[in-house]
C-alpha cells in the first residue's frame, strides 16, 4: 500500500463468485476511469476459496482497470480493517483510504451505502463519506481534493 501514499484509494475486498461484488466491481471500474487523472486508485482483493485461480478470468470478464489480487488470509483482512477475528464479513467490504494512508470510512455489503444497487453508484461517488453521501465527489471524506470538473 505504501506505493499509493499520496493518492486516495478505494480498497475493495470481494468474492469473485458474489453477484453483489461483481456489480460493485463494475461501478469501481467507472469510478477509476473517471478519477484516475485526479490520482484515485482502486484496488480489489479477492478472498474467496479458489480466488487465485478465479482472479485472471474475473479481471478479463469485468475488464478491470485497476489491480486485482487475492489473499488466503481472511483473518489478516479482518485485522487490517480492525474487525474482530470472529466477525462474519458481508461482502463486498470497501475501505476508503485518504492521501495520508488513513482509513477514513469503510462499508460492508449490508450497509445501506452498498446494499441498495439503485443508489450505490451515487454513494460511491460521494467518496464513502457518511456525512456527504449523495453529494458530489468534491465533498469530504476520502475524496477531498477530487472533483469532476
Amino acid at each position: 500500500m505504501s506505493e499509493y501514499r499520496g493518492k486516495p484509494v478505494v480498497l475493495a475486498f470481494i468474492l469473485t463468485t458474489c453477484t453483489h461484488c461483481q456489480y460493485t466491481t463494475g461501478l469501481l471500474v467507472k469510478l477509476q476511469t473517471e478519477f484516475v487523472s485526479k490520482g484515485l486508485q482502486v484496488i480489489e482483493c479477492a478472498v474467496n476459496d479458489g480466488a487465485a485461480a478465479d482472479v485472471p478470468s474475473f479481471v478479463k470478464r469485468f475488464q478491470t482497470n485497476f489491480p486485482v489480487g487475492y489473499s488466503t488470509d481472511q483473518v489478516g483482512v479482518l485485522s487490517f480493517l480492525q474487525h474482530p477475528q470472529t466477525a462474519i464479513p458481508h461482502m463486498p467490504m470497501l475501505a476508503f483510504i485518504d492521501r495520508h494512508g488513513v482509513i477514513r470510512d469503510q462499508y460492508q455489503g449490508i450497509d445501506a451505502m452498498l446494499s441498495d444497487e439503485a443508489t450505490q453508484e451515487e454513494n460511491l461517488l460521494a467518496g464513502g463519506d457518511r456525512e456527504t453521501a449523495g453529494d458530489s465527489v468534491s465533498g469530504g471524506g476520502a475524496w477531498q481534493g477530487l472533483s469532476r470538473a
